[in-house]
């Protein structure tokens, strides 16, 4: 009986633990939309909430730069912090990744051809500028994007969508993955 118990407990656990990742992730969407709207661009950020805090890292990269070592290094920093637990040191672990940035987005295409499938959106013909919000853990995955309206002087935002982040991957996963 006290088997069932743990296995609920840690259910209501892991219920209450997505519940606040969601209001976490519906507030940096509504300050992604604030700050664009606002200022008609979003400087890209991407948070990591560890078990120790909430770390923020200006992401505003070149194109083409390699993410890869940078999500490796921020890993390896975090996971190199050494914090107590119930007066035990253990090591930091990054939970989830959450990033806010624009983007360039394409809608996939089955029927395309490879060469197409492996162009980087930023080069795809068919790519869409969009706002997005992402927040990822081992778990779970959230995925908000609005598309970006420019009409003369005047930047906007269209009707935001919610997307399955089924098959999505970023290479801020290395952060939670290694």
């Amino acid at each position: 009986m006290s088997k069932e118990r743990e296995d609920h407990s840690e259910s209501a656990e892991q219920s209450q633990e997505r519940e606040a990742l969601r209001a976490l992730f519906e507030e940096i969407c509504d300050r992604a939309e604030e700050t664009f709207l606002r200022k008609g661009s979003h400087e890209p950020i991407l948070l990591v909430l560890t078990r120790l805090g909430l770390v923020a890292v200006h992401a505003d990269f070149d194109d083409g730069f390699a993410r890869e070592p940078v999500a490796r290094d921020i890993r390896e920093r975090i996971r190199s912090t050494v914090i107590d637990i119930d007066d035990e040191p253990v090591q930091d672990e990054p939970r989830a990744v959450i990033l806010a940035a624009e983007a360039w987005m394409v809608e996939y295409d089955p029927n395309e051809g490879e060469q197409m499938a492996e162009l980087p959106p930023r080069l795809d013909p068919r790519r869409k500028e969009i706002l997005q919000v992402l927040l990822r853990t081992k778990e779970l995955s959230f995925c908000r994007t609005w598309p970006i309206v420019r009409r003369r002087a005047k930047v906007g935002l269209g009707e935001p969508s919610d997307l399955s982040a089924e098959g999505m991957e970023s290479v801020w996963d290395i952060i939670l993955t290694g």
